[in-house]
């Protein structure tokens, strides 16, 4: 083998090697942030858009590409659009995170199949401009091309939108022998109660993760105090105080645990909160656990 054959393989070689070597596409956060304060013919309410705006920080801090709207940008036809465009920059591989704080409410169901009393209401999200029931959201979203969907949701009744099946308000007795210890997480129950038959108006799991303010007819409550939602105000600190398996990441379960907890502390615990005041965060159980925050 001459000299210049030599040096033509090797080139090749190395060609090959960094071609085959190239970095893959890494998998990005998307998250949608809508917060609504001034409403056109609801009670305006007061801290929805510093929740989403902060939030949408912390978000950005992450990493994630958030796309914020508040007040009247926050309606329906921007968040067609907004999905739209997503589901051009987007890939299966991505995460996707809707936060929504704002009204919600709930009307009679018009799903045509039968309902049990307990879901004989659609539960809803107040946009700016329109009211989406539970299955108008889900339909918004099911085109997204991502296999991790995540919705978090400060409203009234949203505990409603999760589905039938895996809907966690406090932790029951079933899933542990012993006491409860920081280290639980949720989605560890997935094997043991896998057999369901989800409402069709509600966020399907296990496709969606779903962490709600409230329970399907309980209240959720801003704090001028905290300057926030209650809700999001704990949820906030999630990424310093939520890390229970000290992994350096908080997942939606552990975000719902830590969440949860300091509500039910701080607020149901309250001697000027009365019992139909008291309420606490709903979780639908999904087959993934998603990661929401880097710890710190």
């Amino acid at each position: 083998m001459n000299r210049i054959t030599r040096l033509v393989l090797i080139a090749a070689s190395a060609a090959l090697l960094f071609s085959s070597c190239a970095e893959p596409r890494i998998p990005q956060g998307w998250a949608l942030v809508y917060g609504i304060e001034t409403y056109p013919l609801y009670t305006d309410l007061n801290y929805t858009v510093d929740d989403a705006e902060s939030i949408a920080a912390l978000l950005e801090a992450d990493g994630w590409n958030v796309t914020l709207r508040t007040n009247s940008t926050a309606d329906t036809v921007t968040l067609q659009s907004d999905i739209d465009q997503l589901k051009q920059e987007m890939t299966q591989d991505d995460r996707f995170l809707f936060y929504f704080s704002g009204h919600g409410t709930y009307i009679s169901s018009v799903n045509t199949e039968p309902v049990t009393a307990a879901d004989s209401y659609d539960e809803a999200l107040v946009f700016y401009d329109a009211t989406l029931t539970d299955d108008e959201i889900a339909g918004f979203f099911d085109d997204i091309p991502s296999v991790n969907k995540s919705v978090i949701a400060d409203a009234c009744y949203s505990g409603g939108l999760i589905g039938d099946g895996f809907t966690l308000s406090t932790i029951p007795a079933d899933y542990f022998q012993g006491s409860v210890t920081a280290d639980f997480v949720p989605s560890a129950a997935v094997s043991l109660y896998f057999g369901y038959s989800p409402a069709s108006n509600d966020l399907v799991q296990p496709e969606y993760f779903v962490l709600s303010a409230s329970g399907e007819l309980e209240l959720s409550y801003e704090d001028p105090y905290l300057g926030h939602g209650v809700f999001t105000y704990f949820l906030l600190q999630a990424p310093e105080k939520a890390d229970y398996n000290l992994d350096g990441y908080i997942t939606m379960s552990e975000a719902w645990q830590y969440t949860a907890a300091s509500i039910d502390s701080f607020w149901n615990s309250s001697v000027y909160i009365s019992k139909d005041e008291e309420y606490l965060p709903d979780t639908g159980i999904a087959a993934v656990d998603p990661v929401l925050f880097k710890a710190y």
